[in-house]
């Protein structure tokens, strides 16, 4: 799996010509999906980009959204997940759970914003997301090395006992795992204790974050702990999580 950052393809331009015109985004849609299938194995690909979607109660004909767009390897498109709660002129609300799988894992996805809002990654979880991932665009990555990494083993993984993929466009980009401590399985160059800049972070750098995981590993511990508190409370969670668009069994 292939993450990259929130709108990757156009950069994260609200009022920008570049995140409204329509036509040129579909032909550098093309040109990803024509690089995953002449690509001996390809990955399957997350890619941030702009969609228009008919909303009936808005004025305009089409209403444009932040989304996610999962790729399989053979460019076709797995499912398309809209930014749950946008904060972007001129952008509206997905409101819906973003839930994939690939190779039979489940994941689940919130889009930069989205992590001021616990249920956009622990109702996932509740119902068996594994491996949850964060496609951001939230400015530049500044301050010590030591903060960041306080700041990275301290994200979700505390609440959620998963896998968590951060990738951000301004760098500051990292991969944990459930444990509780030394949670830090990768980062990105800039925020590397080797980096030049040591002990502050560097300028952000164009790298792959790379780790190899078991999925194993993740229990989702809490979030099933309060889903399993009673039938009443199993209940209500469920109602929730269906109205939020998930679609997985308990």
């Amino acid at each position: 799996l292939l993450v990259t950052s929130e709108t990757s393809l156009t950069g994260l331009f609200p009022s920008s010509p570049v995140t409204r015109n329509k036509k040129l985004i579909a032909e550098a849609e093309k040109q990803v999906r024509r690089c995953l299938q002449q690509t001996k194995n390809a990955p399957y690909l997350v890619v941030g980009l702009p969609i228009w979607k008919t909303e009936p109660s808005h004025r305009k004909t089409l209403t444009r959204f932040i989304a996610s767009r999962v790729y399989a390897p053979d460019g076709n498109t797995v499912s398309t997940h809209a930014k749950i709660h946008s904060c972007e002129t001129d952008f509206w609300h997905g409101y819906k759970l973003q839930e994939f799988d690939v190779y039979g894992v489940p994941i689940c996805m919130h889009i930069c914003h989205d992590g001021r809002y616990p249920e956009t990654w622990t109702l996932p979880v509740m119902f068996g997301s594994r491996v949850i991932v964060n496609p951001a665009n939230g400015g530049t990555i500044s301050g010590s090395i030591d903060a960041f990494e306080a700041r990275a083993k301290s994200l979700v993984t505390p609440t959620s006992h998963a896998f968590y993929l951060h990738v951000n466009g301004g760098g500051g980009s990292f991969i944990s795992s459930p444990h509780k401590h030394d949670n830090l399985l990768a980062v990105s160059e800039e925020c590397k204790r080797t980096s030049q800049s040591f002990p502050m972070v560097g300028d952000p750098q164009e790298c792959l974050v790379e780790v190899k995981i078991n999925v194993e590993e993740a229990y989702g511990y809490w979030p099933v702990r309060s889903f399993r508190a009673s039938e009443e409370i199993a209940s209500a969670y469920s109602n929730l999580y269906r109205s939020m668009g998930g679609k997985r069994s308990p």
